[in-house]
Parts: C-alpha cells; sequence; structure tokens
C-alpha cells in the first residue's frame, strides 16, 4: 500500500504524505494511493453518466424551444384574421320599445299540441 494520508491513532489529525518524511509511532495510514484513484474513477463514472444524461435533457429542451420557435414564426407570417365585428350601440330607450314590441306580439301556438298528440 501507498500511503497518501495519516492519521493519529483515534484523533481527527491527518497528514498528507511528503517526500523525505516518515511519520513516526503513532500515525496509521488511512488512504491508500489505489483507493483515492479506485474512489475517484468511480466519482467520476458517476460524473459522466449525469452529463451524459442532462446533455440528452438539454438536447430535448433544445428541439422544443427550435419547434416553438418555427411555430411563432409560422403564426407570426399567417395573415392576420378579421377581428371580431363590435356590437352596434342600440340605446336602452330603443331596447326598451324593442322589448315591448316584442311582448306584444301574440304568441304563436305550438304545431303539435296535446289534443292532437291523443288522437294519434
Amino acid at each position: 500500500m501507498n500511503p497518501i494520508l495519516y492519521r493519529y491513532k483515534d484523533t481527527e489529525s491527518v497528514i498528507k504524505v511528503m517526500d523525505g518524511y516518515t511519520p513516526g509511532d503513532g500515525w496509521l495510514p488511512l488512504y491508500g494511493a489505489d483507493e483515492v484513484k479506485a474512489a475517484t474513477d468511480e466519482r467520476l463514472k458517476e460524473l459522466e453518466a449525469e452529463i451524459a444524461q442532462l446533455r440528452a435533457e438539454s438536447e430535448e429542451r433544445l428541439q422544443n424551444c427550435v419547434a416553438q420557435v418555427a411555430e411563432n414564426e409560422r403564426l407570426r407570417a399567417a395573415p392576420a384574421t378579421a377581428p371580431e365585428q363590435p356590437r352596434p350601440f342600440i340605446p336602452w330607450s330603443k331596447e326598451a320599445e324593442m322589448l315591448e314590441s316584442w311582448a306584444a306580439q301574440p304568441a304563436t301556438a305550438p304545431a303539435h299540441t296535446e289534443a292532437e298528440a291523443s288522437k294519434t
């Protein structure tokens, strides 16, 4: 094992290996170079997978944005439709006259009365 860090007995004191220095009694190897390399390699693989997923998601969002821009451009290029015609202004007094004239008209009888329906 090629230690990178040493820890002193049961404390939280940690020292890094330096050229030409060998820790004395009580210093225990904490991590070896191969353990650190394995851990960093594993973490790099996880991060690469995460980056690939984020790239795929961002590519999908980009395609959605491109489709939205194309739709906006199509709508801008389309001829404008005629606006809805406003309702003509009728003064209140005129509306009241119209309602009175409709109320004065005789009610029309339905085409089929109950008596006619019972004959058949």
